[in-house]
C-alpha cells in the first residue's frame, strides 16, 4: 500500500455476508498498535465480497518502516467470531503527502 493513496481492500468470502453475519471489524494494526479500526457499517457488501475504501489522511498514517496487518473479525449471526489475518504487507513511503480534495 501507499502512503497517501485511496486503496480499496476487498475480501471474498464463502457465502453471502448479510446472510452469515451480524458484523466484521476489520482492524488495521501496525508494530502491534491499531492504526484504523473499520466495522460493516464502513464496508460495501455485494453478496459475498466485502470492499473497504480507505482515505488519503488514513494511509498517511501508516509508517513506511514496518509492515502491516489487517485482523478480520467477522462475527456470524448465532455469535461465532472466525478470525482471519493478513500479515506482512508493506508501505510504500510517498513524498509528496498532498492530500486533494475530492
Amino acid at each position: 500500500m501507499y502512503q497517501a493513496s485511496t486503496p480499496t481492500h476487498i475480501f471474498t468470502f464463502s457465502e453471502d455476508i448479510n446472510l452469515l453475519f451480524k458484523d466484521i471489524t476489520v482492524t488495521y494494526l501496525q508494530n502491534r498498535e491499531i492504526i484504523l479500526e473499520k466495522t460493516l457499517k464502513d464496508c460495501t457488501v455485494n453478496g459475498n465480497v466485502l470492499s473497504l475504501d480507505l482515505t488519503q489522511e488514513e494511509t498517511i498514517m501508516f509508517s513506511p518502516f514496518a509492515d502491516f496487518k489487517i485482523e478480520l473479525l467477522p462475527i456470524t449471526k448465532n455469535g461465532k467470531v472466525i478470525p482471519k489475518v493478513f500479515d506482512n504487507i508493506p508501505v510504500e513511503e510517498i513524498q509528496n503527502k498532498k492530500v486533494y480534495e475530492v
